[in-house]
C-alpha cells in the first residue's frame, strides 16, 4: 500500500486491488471516497493547498460520511455500505476509523 497525506486529508493506493482511497476531515466533518489514479496522482503536487487536494477528494465516490458540528445534529450515512464488503482490505484499513466516527456520532 501506498500513502500521501496532506492538510485535512489522506490517501490510500492498494496495488493488490488497484483501489485509491481518500478520507478528509476537519473540526467533527469526515468523509470517505474513492478516487481514481488521476486525482491520486494529482493531490500534493502543488505545494500546501489543501483547498485543491479537498476539493479533488469531493469529487471521488463518497463512500461514507460523518459530521458532528454544532451547527447541525450529528449524523453518520453509510452510501456505498455493498462497495466497502467488496474490498476487505479497504475494508480493514478504514474499519477502525468508520467505527470510531459512528461512536463519537452515537456518543458511545
Amino acid at each position: 500500500m501506498q500513502f500521501k497525506e496532506g492538510l485535512g486529508w489522506k490517501a490510500c493506493y492498494d496495488e493488490e486491488r488497484n483501489l485509491y482511497t481518500a478520507e478528509r476531515s476537519w473540526r467533527g466533518y469526515y468523509q470517505l471516497c474513492e478516487i481514481d489514479k488521476a486525482t491520486y496522482d494529482a493531490l500534493g503536487a502543488e505545494p500546501i493547498d489543501g483547498e485543491r487536494d479537498v476539493k479533488l477528494i469531493a469529487s471521488g465516490r463518497c463512500l461514507f460520511e460523518a459530521n458532528d458540528h454544532y451547527y447541525t445534529s450529528p449524523y453518520c450515512i453509510v452510501k456505498d455500505d455493498i462497495h466497502l464488503l467488496d474490498n476487505i482490505s479497504f475494508f480493514m484499513f478504514f474499519f477502525f476509523v468508520i467505527l470510531s466516527k459512528l461512536a463519537n456520532c452515537w456518543q458511545l
